[in-house]
């Protein structure tokens, strides 16, 4: 419960991209974890330098 619980530290406009992302091939583009990850980067800014980098891989 508290790993979903930590999604909520992400800066707004990643928890929108994230909602609205699709499975390619049937799987999903980024695990819970690597979401995690990017929450606990620190300041938003922080968070939105990393969602960049991940979001460059799929």
């Amino acid at each position: 419960m508290t790993h979903l619980l930590d999604l909520l530290l992400l800066a707004p406009d990643i928890q929108e991209e994230v909602l609205f992302l699709e499975a390619v091939e049937g799987e999903e583009p980024l695990s819970e974890r690597g979401l995690r990850a990017i929450a606990h980067a620190g300041t938003w800014e922080s968070q939105r330098e990393r969602w960049r980098e991940v979001k460059a891989s799929f």
